[in-house]
């Protein structure tokens, strides 16, 4: 594979875990005593 495939592949794979990590991030905030924990273990 050459470089530019593999470029095109990583970005590709990197914008998809960060968005499942943002999806998965915002469900557990909304749903969540994180918002109460988080200030605590932030202080």
């Amino acid at each position: 594979m050459s470089r530019l495939g593999l470029a095109i592949v990583l970005l590709i794979f990197g914008a998809t875990a960060a968005m499942i990590g943002f999806l998965v991030y915002t469900i557990l905030w909304d749903s969540s005593p994180i918002r109460e924990i988080l200030p605590l273990l932030l202080r």
